[in-house]
């Protein structure tokens, strides 16, 4: 079971699923069912998504449910799942592909040794969150101690307002794809 997050959906097992909240209903479906989400963890605007899963509201701000901050962290094993990303399948169906904590630690190790991410680095984290881009642009920065600075939609109405925004959030670091490059 996963918890599932229309940001992410986290599993029981401690992993978590990315899911785009924006994507195809059908979609979305398929992969909850996958997934059977022990959680979600969403906006109340995308509620209706939930299907019937529990679901922790990110903006609910009544205090209601408020989570208390663990006195020790949780044991988990080595070989446990980090999160599960699905593909789009070759047959039209999602299929997961579960991300251990091993290969997500290696990947991350190796990621920063080789960009030098530092903490005095501000990292712009552009892709969407379903995609597998986002775990380099979430990861290596939070991991090295950096400012991850989150994309908004708006940025992305013009290169100019795009350009305006990495300034004013003094972005050191973008990782954009060649298409976004090849416009800048």
């Amino acid at each position: 079971r996963a918890i599932v997050a229309m940001l992410a959906v986290l599993w029981a097992g401690g992993g978590y699923v990315p899911l785009d909240p924006h994507g195809p209903p059908l979609r979305i479906a398929s992969v909850l069912a996958d997934a059977q989400p022990a959680l979600i963890v969403t906006t109340r605007a995308h509620a209706r998504l939930a299907q019937g899963a529990p679901a922790l509201y990110l903006d609910l701000d009544d205090g209601a449910g408020a989570a208390q901050p663990m006195r020790e962290p949780l044991p988990v094993p080595p070989d446990a799942v980090a999160y599960v990303t699905y593909t789009p399948g070759s047959t039209g169906r999602p299929n997961g592909v579960m991300i251990g904590r091993a290969a997500l630690a290696h990947f991350v190790a190796g990621a920063s040794r080789r960009y030098a991410i530092t903490g005095a680095d501000r990292v712009l984290q552009f892709a969407p969150i379903h995609f597998d881009a986002s775990v380099e642009e979430i990861y290596l920065p939070l991991c090295a101690g950096a400012t991850l600075v989150l994309r908004t939609d708006a940025m992305l109405d013009s290169l100019p307002l795009f350009v305006d925004a990495l300034r004013a959030w003094r972005i050191s670091v973008l990782d954009l794809p060649t298409a976004f490059w090849d416009e800048l």
